[in-house]
């Protein structure tokens, strides 16, 4: 990858929102791998794991699946 330069505030700004991206999906394997792995009722830890990651219950619920159905393969 190229060095970032001054004069490509774009290019900065992509590559600033990329890492931050990344880092939000790494945050939210690691709760959903502690539901997986949890000793919680389900409804529970799903609950909890909302309020942690400040997103939607059902949000929650389809990315602990999509994560299960990525563990089982």
């Amino acid at each position: 990858m190229t060095a970032l330069s001054k004069d490509r505030p774009l290019e900065r700004a992509a590559y600033r929102a990329s890492d931050e991206a990344w880092s939000k999906a790494v945050r939210i394997a690691r709760e959903l791998d502690r539901v997986l792995d949890g000793d919680l009722p389900m409804l529970e830890a799903v609950s909890r794991a909302a309020v942690e990651l400040r997103l939607s219950t059902r949000q929650v619920r389809y990315d602990f699946f999509r994560r299960l159905s990525e563990r089982q393969i």
